[in-house]
């Protein structure tokens, strides 16, 4: 089956924020998950204290009102010899704190990259790595 194919196949695991799927690609073992929710340019995701935090800005007249949400805990999400991917729906503003801690971006993610490692990218960096949603 195509990693294109097996992402339109009803996810292996549910959360409130993400599905997730179990996939073998070339004999590498992913788990990616993908946020049910999409992001716009209101939208900055931030990877810090051991989580990833979807902050949401609302304009008013005065000032703008923020809601935050943590969608993701790495030690919770993180599988031994696999591949851990979270994938954002859309296009966030900007992703801060990547590359830090457990946290890596999508230019580091290569067959000989850290297993250790979660990482954090937009559904176009997701799809210029070869992966077809």
């Amino acid at each position: 089956m195509f990693l294109k194919q097996s992402f339109k196949q009803p996810c292996d695991q549910e959360t409130d924020y993400l599905r997730i799927y179990t996939r073998s690609w070339n004999g590498t073992p992913y788990k990616v998950a993908f946020t049910k929710m999409t992001a716009n340019k209101r939208v900055k995701i931030y990877c810090k204290d051991n989580q990833i935090v979807w902050e949401k800005s609302y304009p008013l007249v005065i000032r703008p009102v923020t809601a935050t949400t943590v969608i993701c805990q790495p030690s919770s999400f993180l599988e031994k010899n696999t591949f851990c991917v979270v994938v954002i729906r859309g296009t966030p503003d900007g992703f801060i704190g990547l590359d830090d801690g457990v946290f890596s971006s999508a230019q580091h993610l290569n067959p000989e990259a850290d297993q250790s490692k979660l990482y954090v990218m937009s559904q176009k960096a997701f799809e210029n790595l070869g992966f077809k949603i």
